[in-house]
């Protein structure tokens, strides 16, 4: 005879239930506010699998946003960038990821939401367009249709 296992789940209470499209979520409020899902990869990583229309897992956490922001100063860099997403937008939704996380130190609000790194703020809304909308304190989302 066997052992029995306890197969229970404890299952953590979100107030925010994840809605297909990106997720800016301060990092204190994952696990608490906003479910714990997705596999975690660099930012890095997802941009080249979408670039190359690589399949992704239904929910992924991408970390290093920020630093990749940090360093964008150039404008040709951001149109890129905002290209990229945009191009994208179509096949993340009929293909990939339904789920996308970017865990963020901070954000704040400021006439527009700020990502907060290194004591700079870094826009952010510029490029994942006019969707993007505050959902609680420190966690914005935005649909993969940037329009």
């Amino acid at each position: 005879m066997h052992p029995s296992r306890n197969t229970h789940h404890v299952t953590r209470t979100t107030d925010h239930a994840l809605r297909p499209g990106y997720h800016f979520v301060e990092s204190r409020l994952i696990g608490h506010k906003v479910e714990d899902v997705g596999e975690p990869m660099s930012v890095v990583a997802f941009l080249r699998c979408l670039q190359g229309q690589t399949r992704l897992p239904r929910a992924v956490q991408v970390y290093g946003l920020e630093s990749l922001l940090a360093c964008m100063q150039e404008r040709e860099a951001v149109h890129f960038l905002r290209r990229l997403l945009a191009d994208a937008a179509d096949w993340l939704m009929q293909h990939s990821p339904s789920i996308v996380i970017f865990p963020v130190a901070r954000i704040t609000l400021n006439h527009e939401p700020y990502l907060v790194y290194g004591g700079q703020e870094l826009r952010f809304a510029h490029l994942f367009g006019r969707g993007l909308q505050q959902e609680d304190v420190g966690y914005f989302t935005a649909p993969f249709a940037l329009s």
